[in-house]
């Protein structure tokens, strides 16, 4: 019965990282597709369209969640 504490907590941390392992690899793969591409036109604008890692997009996520913006002062607002 013992084990059962330590494995409920393994279980737990594995999923709540492995959205952060799912989004890497996704992107993983979309840098690879990028790569492939034969004109250097095309692929630099494939991997200009490849969003940020994992930890950029959780933080980018968080502000909007609380209504911060990057942006000091956004259009139309002084």
């Amino acid at each position: 019965m013992k084990k059962l504490p330590a494995l409920l907590y393994l279980a737990v941390m594995l999923s709540a990282s492995g959205c952060g392992l799912l989004y890497d690899i996704g992107q993983d793969a979309n840098v690879d597709r990028c790569n492939r591409m034969k004109l250097i036109e095309e692929r630099n604008a494939c991997l200009k369209r490849i969003g940020p890692n994992f930890e950029q997009y959780e933080r980018d996520r968080e502000n909007l969640k609380r209504g911060v913006s990057e942006k000091a002062n956004p259009p139309g607002r002084q």
